[in-house]
């Protein structure tokens, strides 16, 4: 368990290091930038996410299946046959679809000519940094969270640097936004060649490319089914908000990021823990409860934070500019706590050759948001896009866990994410209809955060294997002291 907490720490030194910096560069860049500039940014990252999301289809899918098993050859050509596939896939989808977002965005949206251009910019980045999704799961598989939080942090500061040289040095505008993220794009694709350099030596091996050209229609549904939804709820918004709205929701989204820094520390560093717990009999998931409580419980923390003081938190990041951003923000929090939910039921069925039927449920779950999308957002706006978010995740997580347990007496392990939605939700909800003063929201947050620091210690001694729950302790009970055997 030891070495579970360095490697969550390195992967976290990365989410935590590009946090910061995104952090100290925001005040910076919105004195220059405003909502308006941030939509038409977003609009350009959502079509090269919605491209690398399709060519990424079976590749995360045939490394978690077969690369911890794999070794010397056969291991290289299964790496080297993944990143070509997926490069090749993002430069083809690219060029099919570029062109027809150049033609349909001015019927959708405003945009002029130099929005294009940096659409074209940042798609162009996306072929050169495609590479990147293989590296990620491999260095996740190996184990190697060091290089991988080497390679987060290059991109990371390469970004924020020539965003600001762009912006204050040459004062760019707007258009520093997207030169920043083709130069992150170059800065990772360089580390995707140091870190795998060996492993894409070996030649591309057609077994392997024609698995996964095999694998990739039923999986397809999902990864499509997921980044076109994407793709939709920011053009829907920005054309029915518009596109300052869309800046705010896409504000609002970096703060469940930094929330979701958390989540994938502990999620990289665990998931080769919870395929191997997934094929043990009888099935427990104990490592699996023990780190995901943990991670539920900061995640809440995050929550309340934002729920009681939010507003002055984005207002003081972003000159005022985005404080708007608020609401949708702990709505996104708490859709981060039900996405942290189901890690076993997810586990056992991919380890267990289940994942088609994975995909399926991500599927439905994703239309179901869809459906929800249309009419919350059109009476809502940005707030409508956070609830059908909500709508999706807790979809996904019932039906993953009604199949999971159909199959294998899987534990439910999910208590501390149903116990961390009710304060959060309880908290805003105070906030919005009652608007107590900044000093009683101080003084709640911190007792509240007490509380939760009092009950994270016992999970982390648990974690350590100092501690052990007893039988009959309750899921909000503090673990107490193990007593050595006589």
């Amino acid at each position: 368990m030891r070495r579970l907490l360095r490697k969550s720490a390195w992967f976290f030194l990365s989410t935590m290091a590009s946090t910061v910096i995104t952090i100290a560069v925001l005040p910076i860049a919105t004195r220059r930038l405003g909502p308006d500039d941030y939509g038409s940014f977003i609009l350009a990252t959502t079509i090269g996410s919605l491209i690398l999301g399709i060519a990424s289809t079976a590749t995360g899918y045939s490394l978690a299946t077969h690369l911890a098993t794999l070794g010397g050859v056969e291991r290289r050509r299964l790496v080297s046959s993944a990143a070509a596939a997926v490069t090749l896939a993002t430069g083809l989808l690219g060029v099919v679809l570029v062109p027809a977002a150049f033609l349909g965005l001015p019927h959708l949206v405003a945009v002029d000519s130099a929005d294009l251009a940096g659409f074209l910019l940042v798609m162009t980045g996306t072929v050169l940094g495609a590479p990147w999704v293989v590296a990620a799961e491999v260095l996740t598989i190996d184990g190697r969270a060091a290089a991988f939080s080497a390679a987060m942090i290059l991109q990371a500061v390469v970004n924020a640097a020539v965003l600001l040289v762009c912006l204050l040095g040459l004062e760019l505008g707007r258009a520093a936004l997207f030169i920043g993220q083709f130069s992150g794009s170059v800065a990772i694709l360089a580390a995707t060649l140091a870190t795998l350099g060996r492993d894409l030596s070996a030649r591309p091996s057609r077994a392997w490319l024609g698995q996964m050209a095999h694998a990739a229609p039923a999986l397809a549904g999902a990864n499509l089914a997921e980044s076109a939804l994407t793709f939709f709820e920011r053009y829907y918004l920005a054309h029915i908000a518009g596109i300052g709205a869309l800046g705010l929701y896409g504000h609002a989204q970096q703060y469940r990021a930094y929330a979701m820094s958390l989540v994938n520390a502990v999620s990289r560093a665990m998931w080769p823990i919870n395929l191997a717990e997934a094929r043990q009999e009888p099935v427990r998931f104990e490592q699996t409860a023990r780190s995901w409580a943990l991670v539920q419980i900061g995640i809440t923390a995050i929550g309340l934070t934002m729920a009681l003081t939010g507003r002055e938190i984005i207002g003081a990041l972003t000159n005022g500019k985005f404080a708007d951003a608020h609401v949708a923000a702990v709505l996104l929090i708490i859709g981060l706590l039900l996405q942290s939910c189901g890690k076993a039921d997810m586990a056992w069925l991919i380890a267990r050759g289940h994942g088609r039927a994975f995909a399926h449920l991500m599927t439905v779950a994703t239309l179901s948001s869809l459906v929800a999308l249309v009419g919350l957002v059109a009476w809502l706006g940005m707030v409508g896009a956070a609830l059908a978010g909500l709508v999706r995740y807790a979809c996904l997580r019932i039906t993953v866990h009604v199949v999971a347990i159909g199959k294998a007496p899987i534990p439910f392990l999910d208590h501390w994410a149903l116990a961390g939605i009710g304060l959060t939700g309880g908290a805003l909800a105070t906030v919005l209809l009652w608007s107590p003063a900044l000093p009683w929201r101080l003084g709640g947050l911190v007792a509240l955060l007490l509380g939760l620091a009092w009950l994270a210690r016992g999970r982390f001694l648990a974690m350590l294997g100092q501690t052990e729950p007893g039988p009959g302790d309750s899921v909000l009970s503090p673990i107490k002291p193990a007593v050595p055997a006589a």
